[in-house]
């Protein structure tokens, strides 16, 4: 059903663009685990030339699985998707999320074994399972540890989570690339990729610890979350403006973020009121909080400290509780003599 609906979308996809594309694609699950949020960016970037509501970067793959792609081999993917469609479409019983994941994952490690030989083998007459049996007999030491430190140099750019539900509904998400076997993210419940994934992912583990942001919350609220994580990593470089929000569910059509501008509703709610933002008199606060490790115990800073943190304000007791008993002391000494 998911599939179905979303090989309808008229975007064009990463494979129909001779490209190298830089990106943040987001998957969270949602609402008790009914439902998974999927947002991301649409920009696309030829060298010194960007375009943004370009590309759609989330297709679907197999059964309940939508793929999300990140990386600047985007061309290379519909090729990968193509193969593991192929080897498992008539795959009976369904494959699970495991098998998809796998087959993925030796794709895009097949996919890098082909670039090898194109770029570097095929000139010495190799192809990479030659190479690999017996490279080291037909080589001299030499020109086997050249053509293998080229070889160690090529990766593939492509970086991969895979959402969806299984036939129980149970919902899933994985990640894999050329050198990363499948991993499992249902525990955690969200995760992503791309060059804006690690402000993305600060962003969600920073609502995980202070906005009980969790795979249990209502969709709305997940969704809310996944789209601040994207407008956070529009810090990076060529993660474009364009939000493209999708939710999905077990044998339910797919849900899209109102066309007019529901994206940018969000995003202006963000701004005003859950961004980042700078709190009233805290410079002045922070000068005031400001001293030389020789001032810490001095009346007067500590006076000023005492205005925000109450540790300072007891410490401020002490050394007067301090003065005032060696003052007691010495004028008792005093009467005394």
């Amino acid at each position: 059903m998911i599939g179905s609906l979303l090989s309808k979308l008229p975007a064009p996809r990463p494979a129909d663009w001779r490209l190298w594309s830089v990106t943040v694609c987001i998957a969270a699950i949602a609402d008790k685990r009914k439902h998974i949020a999927l947002v991301s960016d649409s920009k696309v970037a030829f060298g010194e030339f960007s375009a943004d509501r370009a590309v759609r970067k989330n297709v679907p793959l197999l059964g309940e699985y939508v793929v999300l792609c990140a990386g600047n081999d985007a061309a290379r993917a519909d090729t990968i998707y193509n193969r593991v469609r192929k080897q498992l479409v008539d795959k009976s019983p369904e494959p699970s999320v495991d098998e998809i994941a796998e087959a993925l994952f030796m794709e895009c490690k097949r996919e890098r074994d082909r670039i090898v030989e194109g770029k570097i083998l095929s000139k010495h007459g190799y192809d990479t399972t030659t190479f690999r049996e017996k490279g080291k007999q037909l080589c001299t030491a030499a020109v086997f540890f050249d053509i293998h430190s080229a070889m160690a140099q090529i990766s593939l750019s492509l970086d991969f989570i895979i959402a969806g539900f299984d036939e129980k509904g149970e919902p899933h998400l994985r990640f894999t690339n050329c050198e990363t076997p499948p991993e499992d993210y249902d525990s955690l419940g969200f995760y992503a990729i791309g060059s804006g994934a690690h402000a993305a992912l600060s962003s969600m583990t920073h609502a995980v610890e202070h906005l009980i942001f969790s795979r249990y919350r209502d969709t709305g609220t997940v969704l809310y979350h996944a789209m601040a994580a994207k407008f956070m990593a529009e810090s990076a470089r060529d993660v474009g403006k364009d939000t493209f929000a999708v939710v999905i569910g077990h044998n339910e059509s797919p849900k899209f973020i109102s066309v007019f501008d529901g994206d940018e509703y969000v995003r202006e709610r963000w701004k005003s009121e859950g961004a980042p933002r700078v709190p009233n008199g805290i410079g002045g606060a922070i000068e005031d909080l400001l001293a030389d490790s020789n001032e810490f115990n001095d009346e007067k800073v500590l006076e000023k400290v005492a205005k925000y943190c109450p540790r300072a304000g007891e410490r401020l007791k002490e050394i007067r509780a301090e003065k005032a008993a060696k003052l007691l002391t010495s004028e008792t000494s005093k009467y005394g003599q």
